[in-house]
């Protein structure tokens, strides 16, 4: 059995990530015009294109509908509306700070735990779904 081949072994596919240009403008804006000086959490949508050559990379992108829909927005243009599987969308969460002070203080090993347990959380409903 310690000799036996199982089949290929299930790897982790390392990825690049990119900020969009209408990312920052996005968020630009929601500072200046809705948001100000309030630093409460901002769901947001990575895209993830996923890609099989080896000599391409995996890309997770933020873009400008990274950003939850403006309550004036049809639902048409949401990102979700329709299935594409060179662009998944990949839930998060922003935690735009306004000081160095305020993001220094953020505790980003908490952060991630709080994260990691949603992920198995989602990861054991699904398996009790099958």
């Amino acid at each position: 059995m310690a000799g036996q081949d199982n089949g290929p072994l299930l790897q982790f596919s390392p990825f690049q990530s990119a900020v969009d240009e209408g990312f920052w403008h996005r968020l630009s804006d929601m500072k200046l015009n809705h948001l100000g000086l309030d630093e409460s959490p901002i769901p947001i949508t990575g895209f993830y294109a996923p890609c099989s050559h080896s000599q391409v990379s995996n890309r997770l992108t933020l873009l400008r509908e990274s950003f939850p829909s403006e309550p004036s927005a049809h639902s048409s243009n949401s990102p979700f509306s329709s299935g594409n599987r060179n662009k998944c969308s990949i839930p998060g969460v922003l935690y735009n700070t306004n000081t160095l002070e305020s993001f220094k203080a953020l505790d980003k090993q908490s952060l991630l735990e709080a994260e990691a347990k949603k992920v198995i959380h989602a990861c054991s409903q699904f398996y009790s779904l099958i």
